[in-house]
């Protein structure tokens, strides 16, 4: 039997739907605080689950961020290039 997206997600969160934003971003290979950063631009492509003080994730959000990724690429999943690029201001 072939395990999903979601299997693995679920498995590296101990098979809580629920999953913390520090473990969010450790699937998806990026910084907590760029998961943070892009919450309060509102660019982040998830929405949060639970409390107001307490930032959580859908497992089944994630998996399907990861799946998208890789099947608009073709290519193996790098978490990083499943968000949109950081835009870097010039300085003159």
């Amino acid at each position: 039997m072939e395990m999903t997206t979601l299997d693995l997600v679920l498995r590296a969160n101990s098979g809580a739907l629920r999953v913390p934003l520090k473990r969010c971003a450790a699937l998806l290979g990026i910084e907590p605080q760029t998961i943070r950063n892009r919450l309060c631009q509102g660019s982040w492509p998830l929405p949060r689950v639970g409390s107001e003080r307490s930032v959580f994730f859908d497992a089944r959000d994630i998996a399907a961020l990861i799946d998208r990724t890789r099947d608009s690429t073709n290519a193996p999943v790098s978490p990083k290039s499943a968000l949109p690029k950081r835009q870097r201001s010039s300085v003159t």
